[in-house]
């Protein structure tokens, strides 16, 4: 980069999620935890005049009462919660991605090695490098979607004209000359993520609902935002109050809630922009 003047460099990791979230799960099955696979959930049912275990969860292999119900459903919570789904706050919506095997001419160039992320925020197209397979996944593509993937939860089709964007933009970005003929596109995906109007999660419980609780609506930030969210969630949960450091703005209540929306939008975008500064 001949002409430029400057740079901004700091330390800075890479996680693989599958692998955290696989080491997680470990650690609470040997806590105790009962994970039921294959086993989606179907319906939320709230059991009248019972006490204890007031909530019903029905699977295609029974169903199961409980006092607590937490729906981390992020983009598929409206299908189990119909009262949040009447706030009309949350918005599933379907994310694409491919992985790419860059060509031979630009596979050790050090710009893909050293930098953690491209992002363009006017299409929502980013990137990220993958070490150890040496592989870019590429993700995006919205725009070419007439519904830009909104209202969708069906992440077992792949859209074909986002799907051929995401394979030849990062040849067009660097130069057919600079890329080579060789790179091949490893695989595509789908994902179902949820879009809050707010732009916020919703952590916290249900207004007249007791024990039917939720943290969702990450707007596809969950890694980032999900495990302090549940940390807020479960002491909510035991001890009746969120910790202070939760933002009002998070809180679940707030969709059922009309007033007030701009004072809540400005707190949480000072939040953030202190989050990000912290972190740099």
């Amino acid at each position: 980069m001949p002409r430029a003047v400057g740079a901004v460099t700091w330390p800075a990791h890479t996680q693989n999620p599958y692998r955290l979230v696989c080491a997680m799960l470990q650690l609470a099955i040997q806590r105790g935890l009962n994970l039921q696979t294959n086993t989606p959930a179907l319906r939320i049912r709230e059991r009248s005049g019972e006490r204890s275990h007031h909530w019903s969860v029905d699977t295609p292999r029974g169903s199961l009462r409980a006092a607590n119900v937490v729906l981390a459903t992020n983009g598929y919570s409206n299908h189990l919660h119909r009262a949040l789904a009447e706030t009309a706050i949350l918005t599933p919506g379907r994310s694409q991605a491919a992985a790419l095997k860059p060509g031979s001419r630009i596979s050790l160039d050090k710009l893909l090695h050293r930098s953690p992320c491209l992002n363009d925020i006017s299409s929502g197209d980013y990137s990220m490098f993958r070490g150890g397979p040496r592989q870019i996944v590429y993700g995006g593509g919205k725009t070419y979607s007439e519904t830009r993937e909104r209202g969708i939860t069906d992440d077992s089709v792949v859209h074909p004209g986002i799907a051929a964007h995401l394979h030849t933009s990062l040849r067009q970005v660097f130069n057919e000359s600079q890329w080579g003929h060789d790179g091949a596109v490893v695989r595509d995906w789908t994902g179902i993520t949820g879009y809050t109007n707010d732009t916020f999660p919703l952590v916290g419980g249900t207004p007249g609902q007791k024990g039917l609780w939720m943290s969702v609506g990450f707007n596809g930030h969950g890694m980032a935002l999900t495990y302090r969210s549940a940390e807020a969630l479960v002491q909510l949960m035991t001890t009746g109050h969120a910790p202070a450091w939760l933002p009002k703005c998070f809180r679940a209540e707030r969709a059922w809630e009309q007033g007030e929306k701009a004072a809540l939008r400005a707190e949480g975008l000072g939040f953030l922009r202190t989050q990000t500064a912290g972190q740099h």
